[in-house]
């Protein structure tokens, strides 16, 4: 968005209280192209502070099983530090199939966590939050079945737990 006054509404069907919580990054947030990190081996490092990375699953190997969520195609790797307990939020909105995302710890022998976007429409949004303890951690961003494969937007935020 360009700068400028924005308006957020909210409705509901019944009037109760809420919160709306709203986030803006200065300067905007560039998406990283990333290719080449087809395994756990070889992936692309994230910041501390996490990022916004691009990539496409298209020529990438199918490496590691993430049945558990139904994660069965091509896949790419991410590798992330933490030294100490924070909250890490991934998203995969904008992605042009249906993503499944994996969280090892230390190796990408067992899944810790996974998500499905589970058919959210055109959205493609498989998300996940979790208080991660300090070390080595790694995503692995694969499609919900083999025909699941092309472009993906990953959003990763790394914050204090609250």
């Amino acid at each position: 968005l360009t700068m400028g006054t924005y308006y957020v509404v909210v409705e509901a069907p019944f009037g109760a209280p809420y919160t709306v919580n709203v986030t803006a990054t200065t300067p905007p947030v560039t998406p990283v192209a990333v290719s080449g990190n087809e395994t756990c081996a070889g992936a692309y490092v994230i910041p501390p502070t996490g990022g916004v990375f691009t990539g496409d699953t298209s020529t990438a190997i199918h490496d590691y099983d993430i049945s558990m969520c139904t994660g069965m195609s091509k896949d790419v790797a991410y590798s992330l530090h933490l030294d100490a307990t924070k909250r890490v939020t991934i998203h995969t909105d904008g992605s042009s199939f249906e993503p499944v995302v994996a969280l090892y710890r230390d190796s990408c022998g067992t899944v810790i966590y996974c998500s499905n976007d589970f058919g959210s429409g055109s959205a493609h949004d498989a998300a996940l939050t979790e208080d991660l303890p300090a070390g080595d951690w790694f995503i692995v961003l694969s499609g919900f079945s083999t025909f699941s494969t092309g472009s993906y937007t990953l959003d990763v935020s790394v914050t204090d737990p609250s």
